[in-house]
């Protein structure tokens, strides 16, 4: 972007904060924001030379003086209350609108098979404490496992292949048996 039209759109903006903010204070000159700023004419007028607009001076303005209402946000970007809070609004009922759509999905597709049936149903039965261990020692096993319904099978190297089977009924903990199919530690070619 070109220095001059960086300028120009800086100073846009300066004079758009410095319209707000006049319009917050009630007041019309140059030299009455600066006065209640607590800055000399001069300050001001080099400032917004600059286009360097005081928002640290406005900050201290608005804590110091509360009557006054300033919206800091309102003087920055142009963007009031109300329309901050819709348009946060409606980011928030756009989230929740997806996470209904993606449970509604979920409840239509329902339970695949009887022992997911099952499990759903224990699942419903167990208390908060064990519904979250339930899920804690889900979302491990379904980091390790490529698959919930298979046996995870080793991967062949050439040296060897390695078997893993889990076995648990629901309510116990989960065995496993290793087996080693191959040229690996300790066997011989």
């Amino acid at each position: 972007m070109r220095k001059g039209l960086l300028l120009e759109l800086q100073y846009f903006e300066y004079e758009h904060a410095l319209l707000r903010l006049k319009q917050t204070l009630k007041v019309q000159t140059d030299q009455e924001v600066a006065a209640l700023l607590g800055m000399s004419a001069a300050a001001f007028n080099k400032r917004k030379a600059r286009s360097s607009f005081p928002f640290e001076a406005v900050k201290k303005l608005a804590e110091a003086r509360p009557d006054l209402e300033i919206d800091l946000w309102y003087i920055q970007t142009g963007e009031g209350q109300l329309q901050r809070i819709q348009r946060e609004a409606g980011q928030v009922f756009s989230k929740s609108a997806d996470l209904l759509g993606q449970l509604r999905e979920a409840l239509d597709r329902g339970p695949r098979d009887d022992q997911e049936a099952e499990l759903l149903e224990d699942w419903r039965n167990c208390g908060k404490s064990d519904r979250e261990t339930v899920s804690s020692l889900a979302k491990r096993l379904a980091k390790t496992s490529p698959t919930a319904a298979a046996p995870t099978e080793g991967k062949v190297t050439g040296k060897s292949t390695v078997t893993q089977t889990f076995h648990a009924s629901v309510g116990q903990a989960a065995g496993r048996d290793v087996v080693n199919h191959g040229r690996g530690k300790g066997s011989k070619r």
